[in-house]
């Protein structure tokens, strides 16, 4: 399946870079040939791909050039795509301020479901970050299309169940995407996933702290992993299945 990106920022920098790190990232579950990267230096061009092109996932500075001369253009596409589009595509605003001294537009952002990512911080000069979250939105919108199969047991991850033999178990999304990974790798015959490709998939705002030096801010996320398998264990025994989640050396999780 196809993979539609519009990338939005005046700094060609910033998007050359991000934009091969992204398309690095997305080619682990994607065809490279398939990832279609749409880039835009202002929210004229943006509104014209939009107008164009059914885009998966937006990512936008917010500070670029707008209509009318305004430059706070990033605000622009995301309110063009919200209310005149009225589309609920993924969207990544990223700005030059931190976090605090936006708590308005923080606020309308988390309202309508987006991502925001400050510039200043470590989280987007490590562009691997920013590819994550967009691995991440990716899976979460296209491995929901199907169900997933294996041994006795039925992943459903639009109606977020788990079934075996007519028994039927409700799972959180953590679990979803916790349980798709690991089948995705067992039946594709692939290796175990690492605590960070399952922190990527499960927990991505938390990416950055299993990558720092820190063992307790990487431990912290650890123990947030044992947990979503845990429960995910105790939902596939409690329908019978004989499907089992085991830790990998302490490297990871994998389904026997």
């Amino acid at each position: 399946m196809r993979a539609n990106i519009l990338f939005v920022d005046d700094n060609r920098t910033n998007t050359s870079i991000c934009v091969d790190v992204i398309c690095k990232k997305l080619s682990e579950i994607i065809p490279a040939e398939d990832i279609v990267i749409h880039t835009a230096v202002d929210f004229a061009q943006a509104k014209d791909v939009l107008d164009k092109t059914a885009v998966d996932i937006i990512l936008t500075d917010r500070m670029l050039p707008g209509k009318n001369g305004g430059s706070i253009g990033g605000d622009e596409v995301v309110e063009y795509v919200r209310n005149e589009m009225n589309s609920k595509v993924p969207i990544i605003v990223i700005s030059a301020k931190d976090d605090s001294d936006v708590p308005k537009e923080m606020e309308n952002y988390e309202m309508q479901g987006i991502q925001y990512i400050a510039r200043g911080t470590s989280e987007f000069l490590d562009s691997s970050i920013l590819a994550s979250k967009v691995y991440y939105y990716y899976n979460k919108m296209n491995i929901k299309k199907t169900s997933v199969k294996y041994e006795d047991i039925t992943l459903d991850s639009i109606d977020q169940t788990l079934e075996c033999n007519g028994e039927k178990v409700s799972l959180t999304e953590l679990e979803v995407n916790f349980l798709a990974l690991l089948l995705e790798r067992r039946i594709s015959d692939e290796h175990a996933p690492s605590y960070l490709e399952i922190t990527e998939r499960v927990y991505p705002d938390d990416t950055n702290l299993f990558r720092s030096d820190n063992p307790d801010a990487k431990k912290s996320v650890q123990n947030k992993i044992a947990k979503v398998a845990q429960s995910s264990k105790e939902k596939l025994s409690r329908i019978g299945s004989k499907v089992k989640i085991e830790p990998k050396r302490k490297m990871g999780y994998f389904i026997v």
